[in-house]
């Protein structure tokens, strides 16, 4: 038996054996090479957790292969549909090279799958996916797991909006494209925030009692902002971003379909269950205490249950 403790990237960088005998240690480079120190226990799972392939010194990504020698997919980046460039957004030239791996910035986020989030939802460069990466490397550094677990909330909060991301027929149902909009503004906003408060956890300027509730109460006050900002400029932008929200957030054939199509989503689904048995009616994204009864419901689902089953493999552990 062998005990693996792996980095913010999930990268292998100690095994021990059942004894607590180190039999590997290493350093990777940052598109996966691999600098060893002790190496006396064969084993192949090296890069951000993937298996290398002992011949062609490749790491399985599931979708495809890449190289830590060249730092970039063996093959081009493919979709279910077929499309000029798949998963690009033209105002991101990086996600233009089919081949990059995590667009060239390997020390700030990994590659689940070969293709991201979800290949099935054509979303894989989408801002929400590139966050719920970002948060769950946030989530595994040691100092802040230890006080908080609301980074693994925001992964899978983020990863459960992804759906918004995917293109056309693909997206959640019934969200508007600018709905979808307003939902990726707000993320990029909070990405910027949240940015803030991990760097000073780590620092030990942010701690004490009752953090997790603190830290989701800050981020839904700048919701609540970005909210404000849309409904004193567009009224009717903001009833129907609420209404179309709302839609999926609650109890009928709408949200059956948009939380049913993945386990992650599934899971999800179950705490947005026990927030709405808990509120005694259904959730109104509009009002500042619903959308913290969410996120202080997933961290306790994550807290007591593990939250693998919500967060996938976005997060260290899982």
């Amino acid at each position: 038996m062998y005990y693996y403790f792996t980095d913010g990237l999930g990268s292998s960088r100690v095994i021990t054996t059942s004894t607590g005998t180190v039999c590997y240690d290493a350093d990777f480079y940052p598109f996966g090479g691999e600098r060893s120190y002790t190496n006396s226990c064969a084993q192949n799972y090296k890069f951000t957790g993937k298996e290398r392939d002992s011949e062609s010194g490749l790491d399985d990504f599931g979708a495809r292969y890449m190289s830590s020698q060249y730092g970039r997919f063996m093959t081009p980046d493919w979709a279910a549909q077929t499309e000029p460039v798949p998963y690009a957004k033209l105002d991101d030239p990086q996600s233009l090279n089919l081949y990059s791996y995590v667009e060239n910035n390997p020390l700030g986020g990994v590659d689940p799958d070969g293709h991201a989030c979800s290949p099935l939802l054509r979303n894989t460069n989408s801002g929400f996916c590139k966050r719920a990466t970002e948060y769950g490397i946030f989530d595994a550094n040691s100092t802040v797991r230890a006080l908080t677990r609301f980074y693994a909330a925001a992964s899978a909060a983020s990863q459960a909006l992804a759906d918004v991301a995917a293109p056309g027929i693909l997206r959640w149902p019934f969200v508007s494209a600018q709905t979808a909009k307003f939902l990726e503004n707000v993320g990029q906003d909070l990405a910027k925030l949240n940015s803030f408060i991990e760097a000073s956890i780590r620092d030990g300027l942010l701690t004490g009692p009752d953090l997790d509730a603190r830290l989701v109460h800050l981020e839904q006050t700048e919701v609540e902002g970005q909210l404000n900002t849309l409904r004193l400029s567009d009224q009717d932008a903001y009833d129907n971003a609420i209404t179309e929200i709302n839609r999926t957030l609650n109890h009928g054939k709408l949200r059956d379909i948009a939380f049913g199509r993945f386990d992650t989503d599934i899971a999800y689904d179950q705490v947005l269950d026990e927030v709405r048995n808990s509120l005694g009616r259904n959730i109104d994204f509009s009002n500042q205490g619903d959308r913290e009864a969410i996120g202080n419901g997933l961290i306790n689902h994550i807290q007591t249950e593990g939250g693998c089953d919500m967060t996938g493999n976005m997060v260290s552990g899982c």
